[in-house]
């Protein structure tokens, strides 16, 4: 982070420029972004915590960013938002925040012979969104 720009996970927006660009080297405008989303859970049989970007294209609307510490994701959005609003975006507003819950596969318990399902995991999922104006 410095005057000109911000940078984290291939992610970089210019200030100056009012641009997003993402790895692989699409860049956009700023307003482009249409969310912004983390997930501060684990999902069954994985080690990462995942942040995604939404943007106005459709080829890839889509951009997902993984983490090795879910501390890491949980800031990253936040410090992509501040950086947005920065370079010029819109004011992003939380829009959703749900609690969650990863669960495994079910087992058969012998004992009762019924299947029971085996909670991995919970958290929380928070979307950000621009404040659009009328």
């Amino acid at each position: 982070m410095n005057h000109e720009a911000f940078q984290q996970a291939g992610l970089r927006v210019c200030y100056k420029d009012a641009t997003v660009s993402f790895p692989g080297g699409r860049t956009y405008p700023v307003t482009a972004v249409r969310s912004l989303r983390f997930e501060n859970f684990l999902r069954p049989n994985q080690k990462k915590w995942f942040a995604y970007i939404e943007v106005e294209d459709m080829e890839q609307p889509v951009y997902t960013f993984a983490f090795s510490y879910g501390w890491v994701a949980e800031q990253f959005i936040p410090r992509v938002r501040m950086a947005l609003e920065k370079a010029g975006a819109l004011p992003f507003r939380t829009i959703s925040s749900e609690h969650v819950e990863s669960v495994d596969q079910h087992h058969i318990d012998p004992r009762k012979g019924s299947y029971t399902p085996t909670i991995v995991d919970a958290g929380t999922v928070i979307e950000l969104q621009p404040i659009r104006k009328c």
